[in-house]
């Protein structure tokens, strides 16, 4: 534990700095914490990601310069050092590492991130529930945790406290503007490693978008999509252009479990096209397709996981999520992992 510490400690000061450096010279303090990722990549495949970065970043135009500088100016300093590095050493290297080597010796494929949807039933999970998965996940080295609150009654309110508890992990909540409470925004100013991202229900989530700016909570938005005419307003830009200027630094197409491949095809093409062209000042993300691309760049299968608000489990391994016939609540996780997803080799 002690040279773990010490490692967070080290990685702590550089961002420090970095952040701090970040706002007279953004340019030059961005490539050195891509450096820094570099240097502290493990494997082929981290190194070819941390090595696309520095190709990107060589662009002295590209916008995300700009997301970065409009990062730094809203969101809280310690919230964004914390998030960070629960999400890109705490995930994404500390917790990959021990994914990789159980992996090695169990011969199952381990996720690298859980996604949870929450209901308002009271059959539904509840906050100790989700304490138990948890507990459960980062035993496994799972260390970031998706949650989404948009069934009707589905109450978000004990995550922040599940976040506090949870200190090393990264969490995101998705859930409709009108969800956005005060005592919930309180809670989660409170936590350095949550961020909220608003669905974008007309235009009812600019003033909830102001109030998490204001609170400086690290944010985005999203939009569900299910068919060929929510592809063709994502795709021709129709979207964003009624977004305006506010996009946030993330955005994420959440396509819903009914929604055909060819559609999901085309917004995976979308997202991963406006990345490589660099011409959006925030980072467009397709909820599985880019969870599963993150997860094979740790493994060399990768594997998706979420986890329905009575406890069913659904799976995926190219992008379509399937229900299982498994519950967490009879089941581990780590049954439902062997059981579901062996190793293929």
């Amino acid at each position: 534990m002690e040279s773990r510490a010490l490692s967070r400690a080290m990685v702590e000061s550089v961002v420090d700095r970095s952040l701090r450096e970040i706002v007279s010279d953004p340019d030059r303090s961005l490539r050195k914490l891509v450096d820094l990722g570099n240097l502290l990549a493990r494997g082929r495949s981290q190194k070819e990601s941390f090595s696309l970065l520095s190709r990107v970043l060589e662009n002295e135009g590209s916008p995300y310069y700009d997301m970065v500088r409009r990062i730094v100016q809203e969101v809280d300093r310690e919230k964004l050092k914390c998030f960070g590095i629960n999400l890109g050493w705490e995930s994404w290297t500390v917790g990959a590492g021990r994914i990789r080597a159980l992996e090695g010796e169990r011969h199952y494929n381990i996720p690298w991130c859980l996604t949870f949807r929450l209901g308002g039933q009271p059959w539904a999970l509840g906050a100790e529930d989700y304490r138990a998965l948890l507990l459960q996940g980062q035993e496994l080295g799972i260390c970031s945790y998706f949650f989404f609150a948009e069934e009707p009654g589905a109450d978000p309110s004990f995550l922040p406290e599940l976040a506090l508890q949870f200190s090393r992990c990264a969490f995101f909540l998705f859930l409709p503007p009108a969800a956005l409470t005060e005592p919930l925004l309180t809670a989660a100013s409170r936590c350095g490693n949550l961020m909220l991202l608003l669905r974008t229900d007309a235009d009812i989530w600019r003033a909830p978008d102001g109030r998490l700016r204001s609170n400086g909570c690290l944010h985005g938005l999203y939009r569900t999509y299910m068919c060929e005419e929510d592809a063709a307003d994502i795709t021709s830009g129709g979207w964003l252009n009624r977004l305006g200027g506010d996009a946030g630094p993330a955005i994420f197409y959440v396509p819903a479990r009914s929604c055909p491949p060819s559609v999901q095809e085309a917004v995976r093409r979308y997202a991963l096209d406006a990345r490589t062209a660099q011409n959006c000042s925030f980072f467009p993300v397709e909820y599985i397709s880019d969870l599963l691309l993150v997860d094979h760049i740790i493994s060399d299968e990768p594997c998706f996981l979420s986890v329905a608000p009575d406890g069913t489990v659904c799976g995926s391994r190219t992008g379509r999520e399937t229900v299982l016939d498994a519950s967490l609540r009879s089941s581990t996780l780590t049954e439902v992992l062997e059981r579901f997803f062996p190793w293929a080799s």
